[in-house]
C-alpha cells in the first residue's frame, strides 16, 4: 500500500497483446469428411450412383440377349456463402494501445472454422438433394436411427448396445469397415457416460477401447471426436452422428479468403477486415450416415 501522498504517482501497466476467450478455434469435423474444392456453377454433383444388378443363371443356350440397365442417381449440393466483416477505427487502436488487427483476424479465422463445422452438422441429418438438377429431396431415413432405448427398457445415454447396433447396421449396409471406419461425434455428457460404461463393462468390450493421453478416443472400432455443437431433437435427446469418411462430403467453391485494407472513403481511415467463403456439405448416400439418440437425464 502506497503512502497517500504518492497515490497520484502510481503507475498502471497495460498488456499490449490481446488473447481470445475460450472458444473452438479449429474445425473438428473437416477431417471426418471428404473435402473437395474446385466446384463451379449453381449446383455441384458430389457423386453419381449406380445401383446393384444381379446376374441370372443361363439354363437354355442361344437365347435372345436381354440387357439389364442399372438404376442411376446422383447427389447434388447447392453452394452457400458466408462472410464476416469487421472494422477497426484508428482511434480505437490508439485508445487501447493494442494492434487490434491480429486478434480480430484470429477471431475471424476461429469463427469461419466453426461455421464450416455448422455447415457439416446441418448436413448430417438434413435434406439430401438428388436427381438431374437436385430437385429431389431425401429426408433422413428412420432406418438409420439408433433408438434412445436400444436394448433397454428406458432411455439411456451412450451405451455398449448402441455401438453393437451401429456395427450391425454398417455391416448390413455393406460399409467396408476395414478401409472406411466409422467416426462418431459425441458431446461432453456422452463422453462421460461412455467412459463410465467402458470402466464397468465386460473385458471383451473394455479391451476394444483406445486411449490417448488418458482420453478415450475410440471404442469397438469407432473413432470418437468431441464437440459442443451437437443438437437435440424434439424430445431433448442428443443426436450423435456416426459415419465413415465416404458418407459425408464438404464441397468448396471458394475456401476462406481474407482481405485487410484501409478505408480511405470513411472518416478516421479505419481498417476493414473481411473474410468469406462459399461451401456446402451433404450426405453422399443415406445408408452411410447413422443417428444415435442419447438421453442426458
Amino acid at each position: 500500500m502506497a503512502a497517500d501522498n504518492l497515490i497520484p504517482w502510481l503507475t498502471v501497466k497495460y498488456k499490449t497483446q490481446a488473447s481470445l476467450v475460450l472458444q473452438q478455434t479449429v474445425s473438428r469435423f473437416t477431417d471426418t469428411v471428404e473435402v473437395e474444392g474446385g466446384y463451379v456453377g449453381k449446383n455441384g454433383v458430389v457423386i453419381s450412383h449406380m445401383f446393384p444388378l444381379e446376374a441370372d443363371e443361363v439354363n437354355v443356350r442361344r437365347q435372345t440377349i436381354v440387357p439389364k440397365d442399372p438404376l442411376t442417381d446422383r447427389t447434388i449440393v447447392h453452394p452457400r456463402i458466408f462472410a464476416l466483416p469487421q472494422m477497426i477505427d484508428q482511434a480505437d487502436q490508439l485508445e487501447t494501445a493494442l494492434d487490434l488487427k491480429s486478434p480480430q483476424m484470429r477471431t475471424m479465422d476461429a469463427a469461419m472454422n466453426r461455421k464450416k463445422d455448422l455447415v457439416i452438422r446441418d448436413a448430417w441429418f438434413g435434406t439430401r438433394y438428388s436427381g438431374e438438377t437436385g430437385a429431389t429431396q431425401n429426408t433422413f431415413p428412420a432406418s438409420q436411427v439408433i433408438a434412445v432405448d436400444e436394448a433397454a427398457s428406458a432411455a439411456t445415454g451412450l451405451t455398449v448396445p448402441k455401438f453393437i447396433k451401429l456395427n450391425e447396421l454398417a455391416i448390413t449396409n455393406e460399409i467396408d469397415l476395414d478401409t472406411d471406419p466409422l467416426t462418431m461425434i459425441i458431446g461432453p455428457k456422452q463422453y462421460t457416460s461412455l467412459f463410465k460404461e467402458v470402466e464397468f463393462t465386460s473385458k471383451e468390450y473394455r479391451d476394444t477401447a483406445v486411449y490417448e493421453n488418458g482420453r478415450l478416443t475410440a471404442f469397438m472400432g469407432i473413432r470418437l471426436k468431441t464437440s459442443n455443437l451437437l443438437q437435440t431433437d424434439s424430445n431433448n435427446y442428443r443426436m450423435l452422428p456416426c459415419y465413415p469418411k465416404s458418407g459425408m462430403h464438404l464441397a468448396i467453391w471458394q475456401d476462406m479468403t481474407t482481405d485487410i485494407r484501409q478505408r480511405g472513403d470513411l472518416d478516421l481511415l479505419p481498417w476493414q477486415l473481411y473474410g468469406w467463403f462459399m461451401v456446402n456439405a451433404t450426405r453422399t448416400e443415406d445408408k452411410r450416415v447413422f443417428k444415435v439418440l442419447c438421453s442426458e437425464a
